[in-house]
């Protein structure tokens, strides 16, 4: 079972189950991708207060 053990599963880990295996590996990826959507809108929101701008854009591309 997720969940169970103290250290995380291993993709490799021969007595893991594929969707365990799996679900080990995707959903650190989907916290992390979560977390930096909210820190980066965060951001873009602050700017707009700050400058009245959504995004700064720079003109040297």
């Amino acid at each position: 079972m997720l969940g169970h053990d103290e250290d995380a599963s291993d993709a490799t880990d021969e007595e893991r189950a594929w969707t365990e295996a799996l679900l080990a590996t995707t959903l650190p990826d989907a916290i992390f991708a979560e977390v930096k959507a909210a820190v980066d809108r965060t951001g873009v929101a602050a700017t707009r207060r700050t400058t009245g701008t959504w995004r700064l854009t720079s003109d040297a591309k």
